[in-house]
């Protein structure tokens, strides 16, 4: 159907501009300006129950980096309200969904979000039958988490990805939710501890490891305040190492691993071998083994009871463990 302006027939790219220039007088800032009050005197109810950028946004910055959000996440259902139903939205008789849909961060669940004009929340949905349709919104959240990991000879070997890794441990990577999502982690470690084989999520951290009396701790130091800094003439990188605070008091560092990866992965020299050699066969398995470098100081061997605390605060300059082991019975 033709739009005509003064007996004259619009095209389609002139009638999309009026449209266009219509929505955008709706979002005019006098025409939601009391959405922003909202965010203002934070009288908006936040009832976000996934882990997702916009909850962070709105529960955490500024009113005005909140109420830019929500903006960009509304702002082509808002466009497109007459009057009459900005009346019935502010008195929370109608709701309109955001633009976009959103991914948990925590679970991997797929969101999208309602607004009725007094509140927010969040409504899961689901991928069935090439369409998302919506189901009931509950974020499955992981926490601190243990794993059981069997170390027979007590000769370590960390890297964050050990050599021939990709083909002996890449088949456990083929399912289960992204690692980009806390779900995801989990899942993957759980994965990996099944051929004993700890594999933990640690950023781009570069930690240490430590060991004291059966407990191997794997995180990051931390400092005593330092004077001065390193413009200052009488400051001496050295000075760091005295005022260390190590995550394990007394602990000794036996490792360090790089972590371009992200990921840190602890295994027991002997399953390892076992792993290669049930690859590539005895001859080459042991000469794959012979090449790779082990950590020197022994641990106690056994079963360890492996759990993960989490990233931390990267700003912060407390010691922070991001997970132990901790022996817990002979094999």
């Amino acid at each position: 159907m033709n739009i005509v302006d003064n007996e004259r027939e619009l095209s389609v790219e002139e009638m999309v501009a009026q449209l266009m220039k219509v929505k955008e007088d709706r979002l005019s800032g006098a025409k939601t300006q009391w959405i922003k009050d909202l965010f203002t005197s934070k009288s908006i109810e936040i009832k976000i129950q996934h882990e997702t950028n916009f909850k962070y946004v709105t529960e955490n910055e500024s009113p005005d980096k909140a109420f830019k959000y929500f903006m960009d996440s509304f702002r082509n259902y808002l466009g497109f309200l007459n009057e009459d139903q900005i009346e019935l939205l502010k008195k929370g008789e109608l709701a309109i969904p955001s633009d976009n849909l959103d991914t948990c961060f925590e679970c991997g669940e797929t969101v999208k979000y309602l607004f009725n004009g007094k509140s927010i929340k969040d409504i899961q949905m689901k991928y069935e039958n090439g369409d998302f349709v919506e189901s009931e919104s509950k974020c499955s959240k992981v926490g601190i988490y243990s794993v059981d990991i069997a170390i027979p000879s007590g000769i370590l070997m960390c890297a964050d990805w050990l050599p021939y890794a990709s083909e002996l441990l890449k088949h456990l990577d083929t399912h289960g939710h992204s690692i980009n999502t806390n779900l995801g982690v989990f899942e993957r470690v759980n994965r990996y501890a099944e051929v004993n084989v700890l594999h933990m999520f640690v950023g781009n951290t570069c930690p240490r490891v430590y060991y004291k009396d059966g407990l191997v701790v794997v995180g990051m130091s931390g400092y005593k305040d330092l004077e001065g800094n390193d413009e200052d003439e009488d400051y001496d990188i050295e000075d760091e190492d005295e005022n260390e605070i190590p995550p394990l008091e007394g602990g000794k560092c036996i490792e360090s691993i790089c972590t371009d990866l992200w990921w840190a992965t602890i295994v027991d020299s002997e399953i390892y071998k076992k792993l290669l050699i049930d690859k590539f066969g005895e001859a080459d398995g042991l000469v794959k083994f012979n090449e790779i470098e082990k950590v020197s100081t022994p641990i106690k061997k056994g079963v360890y009871k492996c759990t993960y605390f989490g990233r931390g605060n990267d700003d912060d300059n407390s010691p922070h463990t991001f997970f132990n082991m901790e022996w817990v019975k002979e094999i």
